[in-house]
């Protein structure tokens, strides 16, 4: 171990096994570089597929999810139309009583008495004895869980269950309407000033185990309808979805392949366009190109049959998968069209990266298995993201008359570009963590320098200013103290009566002025002053 160890450093000094060391490593790294692009660059273009050609074609993704659920009902939100309807559906009471007359007329023949279910009274063979619902179709129809899980039949086949029908006098069935048997009984009577129960002389234990029995027939159907509603329909919306999802990345992988297989053909082909001698040349070889393209998809048929099953088997399981979970997070909110689609594509991406994790291909290292996994999530949202952005910036410029022939080109081309640019952005970053982490690092550590030296800066700046704002409020006091003295002055000079009067006139006008009296209002000779005394 050690005798190899020396070998290997004494290899390593030597300058021309060091170099091709050196060049055979720098190789290496960028073989791992160029596939890592590759792999990049189809992940990208994928993304974009997806979203921008293939998902506007087969996604179909709705406000609330595939299948109404009974909290997305309640709040007016229906996946399809015959639900709806079925569901807001006004209540007709013919639809619930008309075999009414035939039921009492056969009951009238087959039985030689009678009974009033509620008070054990024998009834009257004629119009006074009428077939009462226990619980009542209004109350039936106006069950949200009937009408969303139920058709009109199947509520109307649950009310006139055997359970639900009883025979009574008609003046206690027009008293007790589409009220609850119950809150009927125990309901003051206005008339009699007593309970209903007591007024028509319901036998209340006999009444009470009627409505239990009741109660429990109509609840009994009304789950088994739930669960089969959404059996059914979780079924069925689960492999459209699927199939949806699946047809999407099949059809992905099928042109990703041949335009890939394309352009690598394409591309030498014309760059030798203007080197043909003639039109002739240009249409063999152009058909050489066909052919070559054809010869390549055979050669990878067998692996590109492989990578569809493979394709679309994930896309049918992330599908089936995004539209359980978006039942799911239906029962208690109300999904919006786009998270359903950003939940979709998570799910995929989601499915990719941990079979990848499973999978862990040999050739990956451990950091270049989570940089793969960390693009397929990253790709897989900014894409999502990127088309849900890109059809509102669909519908805003079709509110700019110019661009609506072009709004939907346009919105896709900016959609595209951006797409592409922010997950270049990310995958250069995941690429290039540490470097970028470093670079991050530099730039706060010269920041934090550059605030350093700032402040230090700001406060020399601040001391110069202060000291001048000093400077000049002693100037500007300086200034005031000797207008004042002077005034003083002159004020003492005009009141000196020991002057002489031309004198002491003098300082009286050099006073006036000195206050700012205008000219016109001072007296500026003897003469005048004389004047303004004599008027």
């Amino acid at each position: 171990m050690i005798s190899a160890e020396l070998d290997r450093n004494s290899l390593l000094q030597n300058e021309a096994f060091r170099d091709l060391f050196q060049s055979k490593k720098k190789c290496v790294e960028q073989e791992e570089s160029d596939s890592f692009i590759k792999e990049c660059r189809r992940e990208i273009g994928m993304s974009i597929l997806q979203t921008f050609g293939l998902g506007m074609t087969y996604d179909q993704f709705k406000k609330g999810g595939n299948l109404t659920t009974l909290h997305n009902a309640e709040n007016g939100v229906f996946a399809d139309q015959a639900i709806q309807e079925q569901y807001q559906a006004e209540y007709e009471r013919k639809n619930y009583e008309e075999d009414f007359p035939k039921m009492r007329k056969n009951l009238f023949q087959k039985q030689e008495k009678i009974y009033d279910a509620y008070t054990g009274k024998e009834l009257h063979k004629d119009g006074r004895t009428h077939v009462d619902h226990v619980v009542s179709a209004k109350e039936i129809h106006s069950n949200a869980r009937a009408r969303l899980y139920m058709s009109v039949e199947e509520r109307k086949e649950m009310a006139m269950n055997n359970d639900n029908l009883v025979m009574t006098d008609s003046r206690l069935n027009q008293s007790k309407g589409a009220k609850k048997l119950n809150e009927w009984m125990h309901t003051l009577n206005k008339k009699t000033g007593v309970d209903n129960a007591t007024t028509y002389g319901v036998d209340k234990q006999k009444a009470k185990e009627i409505g239990e029995k009741a109660n429990k027939t109509i609840n009994k159907n009304i789950n088994n309808n739930e669960r089969e509603y959404y059996l059914k329909g979780v079924t069925s919306s689960s492999v459209k979805q699927g199939a949806a999802m699946a047809k999407q990345r099949i059809i992905g992988v099928l042109i990703m392949e041949g335009s890939e297989i394309m352009f690598a053909e394409l591309t030498p082909f014309i760059n030798k366009w203007t080197k043909f001698e003639n039109m002739k040349q240009r249409i063999n070889e152009f058909n050489n190109v066909i052919h070559r393209v054809a010869t390549k998809i055979k050669a990878r048929a067998a692996t590109l049959t492989k990578k569809l099953m493979h394709e679309g088997g994930m896309g049918f399981m992330s599908g089936i998968i995004a539209n359980i979970i978006t039942i799911l997070i239906n029962t208690f909110a109300t999904t919006a069209k786009a998270f359903a689609k950003i939940l979709n594509d998570g799910v995929h991406a989601i499915i990719r990266a941990v079979k990848l994790l499973i999978k862990k291909p040999t050739e990956l290292s451990k950091s270049e298995l989570m940089k793969q996994v960390s693009i397929i999530l990253s790709t897989a949202i900014v894409a999502s993201i990127g088309g849900i952005l890109t059809e509102q910036l669909r519908l805003y410029l079709l509110t700019i008359p110019i661009l609506i022939p072009i709004a939907g080109f346009l919105s896709k081309t900016i959609g595209a570009i951006l797409i592409t640019f922010v997950s270049t952005a990310i995958i250069y970053t995941i690429n290039n963590f540490g470097e970028v982490m470093a670079e991050i690092k530099n730039a706060f550590d010269d920041f934090k320098y550059s605030l350093q030296r700032n402040s230090s800066e700001i406060k020399a700046k601040y001391d110069t200013t202060v000291a001048r704002i000093d400077e000049m409020y002693r100037l500007i006091l300086n200034s005031i103290y000797n207008e004042y003295a002077e005034l003083n002055r002159l004020a003492d000079l005009v009141y000196d009566v020991n002057q002489f009067g031309k004198k002491q006139f003098k300082h009286s006008s050099n006073y006036a002025n000195k206050l700012g009296v205008p000219s016109e209002h001072r007296l500026s000779s003897l003469t005048e002053i004389d004047t303004f005394f004599t008027k």
